[in-house]
């Protein structure tokens, strides 16, 4: 009879065990989705009413007992009488937050066996404010642009102010802004494989090789090439290209305006926008490129600031390419047709994906065939936008501004 009592006690320890374990793991589950709910809400809050989690050193008391409350709100009422501990980290790191919360809870058969307890416990961390960033805005000035460059202007100026606010300058966000035509136009002789001619108009050839292997070497390993349009007619293809004429000046579609080089000011941003221009040919492979070429750390100091462009680690990259057209042939690749030129920017942009960047694309107005090439570019679909009507741009901008660098509200580890 004793072995017997005993081995019931046993078996319905073990049952008891499983069955406490279970609501365990549920209950766990419940207050893990609550303390969620609390340290999003409280990022949201302070960031709100101002804070700033990287150098706050505690809450106030009555974000505390917010905090507590959206806790106690997102359980059901079975934890009405349960007492919890909630207490809470800031991570000035990160600027951002870690909620804790524990609770004893009340066994039901492993009371059998002695044990007439169990704690649960669940953390979530979340981060508010801007997130450091480097963001590189490519875009089209292409001809075909013609009337709507005023609308491209507005667009690419939302971003600027979405992204600023009312603040003149930002601590951790950069912007560089890459205009491509048929080149982009770096001005720089430095950079340059020899000294150009007399006529040069600032752009540059890309090298020659392997593009991915060109991609972001710095000019001191390999120099480019001056563009010189008007030397290129020996080759058929490039005349039948550029058409009769034998006599293209040195700037024939070389962007007005050179690359602006990574700032954090606003009015340096808008005003260089404000003067941009249109010339003809696009190649969004070449664009592509210059917009990585700002953003890497390779290119360290190059570009005139020593402390930029930063490690991936410091800061976040992003690419915004923005483009109304296919691009033409001779791009990257002088012999290359424009299905060579979409082939080279896939692989930059798959490299650069690879490498931990946002890719945001924007098509506007384009044909299918170059709708599915930039949605092919992009992170993910939700990083590629279709703009029908240039009246739309400004609002789409807007939105990419505040997706990739606006302060949003986000859950980390």
């Amino acid at each position: 009879m004793p072995v017997f009592a005993i081995g019931s006690t046993v078996l319905v320890g073990s049952a008891g065990l499983a069955v406490d374990l279970g609501r365990g793991q549920l209950a766990r589950a419940d207050l893990q989705r609550a303390v969620d709910a609390a340290a999003l809400a409280t990022v949201a809050t302070m960031v709100r009413s101002g804070g700033d989690p990287s150098v706050d050193e505690t809450l106030d008391p009555e974000t505390v007992r917010r905090m507590n409350g959206i806790v106690r709100a997102n359980l059901d009422a079975s934890w009405s009488d349960v007492p919890l501990e909630v207490s809470y980290r800031l991570l000035p790191e990160e600027a951002g937050l870690r909620v804790a919360a524990s609770a004893e809870l009340p066994t039901t058969l492993m009371a059998v066996v002695g044990v007439t307890t169990m704690t649960i416990g669940a953390e979530a961390s979340a981060a508010g404010g801007r997130p450091p960033m480097e963001i590189a805005l490519v875009i089209d000035t292409s001809s075909s642009i013609g009337g709507d460059l005023p609308k491209l202007q507005k667009a690419a100026t939302d971003f600027v102010d979405t992204l600023f606010g009312d603040e003149e300058t930002l601590p951790e966000t950069y912007v560089s802004v890459v205009p491509f035509t048929r080149r982009v136009k770096v001005d720089r002789t430095g950079w340059l494989a020899a000294s150009p001619p007399p006529d040069w108009a600032g752009c540059t050839s890309e090298r020659a090789g392997d593009p991915l292997s060109y991609l972001d070497r710095v000019p001191s390993l390999a120099g480019f090439p001056a563009w010189q349009p008007h030397i290129d007619f020996e080759d058929d293809y490039n005349e039948g290209w550029y058409g009769e004429k034998r006599n293209r000046a040195a700037g024939f579609q070389c962007p007005a305006s050179a690359v602006l080089p990574l700032s954090n000011r606003k009015s340096t941003l808008r005003n260089y926008l404000n003067a941009l221009s249109v010339s003809s040919g696009t190649c969004a492979d070449i664009g592509f490129a210059w917009g990585v070429r700002s953003l890497s750390a390779d290119w360290r100091g190059l570009w005139g600031d020593p402390l930029t462009p930063s490690s991936i680690d410091d800061r976040g990259k992003a690419i915004v390419l923005m483009t109304d057209g296919q691009s033409a042939p001779g791009c990257t690749d002088a012999k290359g047709g424009s299905n060579r030129a979409r082939a080279i920017l896939l692989s930059y942009c798959s490299e650069m994906k690879t490498r931990g960047y946002a890719v945001v694309t924007v098509a506007i107005d384009t044909p299918a065939s170059v709708q599915a090439m930039l949605r092919e570019c992009a992170s993910n679909d939700a990083y590629y936008y279709e703009v029908v009507d240039w009246s739309d741009l400004a609002t789409v901008t807007r939105g990419i501004a505040t997706e990739i660098g606006g302060g949003k509200v986000r859950r980390i580890h």
